[in-house]
């Protein structure tokens, strides 16, 4: 089966779509649903460059692994839209939106600059985290900001003199 042909048979079938589906995904009007599958399609091709990095060196694109890629990437997609439309209803739609967003380019910015994925023990260690763990580091680091702020200001000060 050619590209051409695949193309031209997923043509065909958007245009046998029913006029009130095909009307609905391409309308102006964005409802609840319709604004969950955005969401859904854009995280999915967008935020997962880590995910599908790993995917292309196992199943090269070609047309024999094209079927398991696009209903990979679909799964993908439909799984991440059932997750956000159990969390969003009603007026919570539009923070649960932005918060899924931000966590998503948060964990993905994460997984494209150290090499890493973020699985159940790295979620877990996250939990269990406790108050005086935060602190301490947050102390470390407020310290070293401390000494730089001195540093600064006496280098500040070495320049005003005559």
């Amino acid at each position: 089966m050619t590209l051409h042909r695949i193309t031209h048979r997923a043509t065909c079938t958007i245009r046998r779509l029913p006029s009130v589906l095909r009307n609905s995904l391409f309308s102006k009007e964005i409802t609840p649903a319709l604004l969950i599958i955005y969401v859904a399609v854009f995280i999915g091709l967008f935020n997962n460059t880590s995910f599908y990095g790993q995917v292309w060196p196992i199943y090269p694109f070609t047309i024999e692994n094209l079927p398991f890629i696009v209903s990979l990437s679909l799964v993908l997609m439909l799984f991440t839209a059932l997750m956000i439309s159990l969390l969003a209803v009603g007026p919570m739609l539009k923070p649960v939106l932005v918060a899924t967003l931000l966590i998503s380019a948060n964990t993905g910015y994460f997984m494209d600059t150290y090499h890493i994925i973020i699985d159940d023990v790295m979620l877990d260690n996250m939990l269990r985290t406790d108050r005086a763990e935060v602190f301490a580091h947050w102390h470390q680091a407020q310290h070293v900001q401390d000494r730089w702020w001195a540093l600064k200001q006496k280098r500040q000060f070495l320049w005003s003199l005559p």
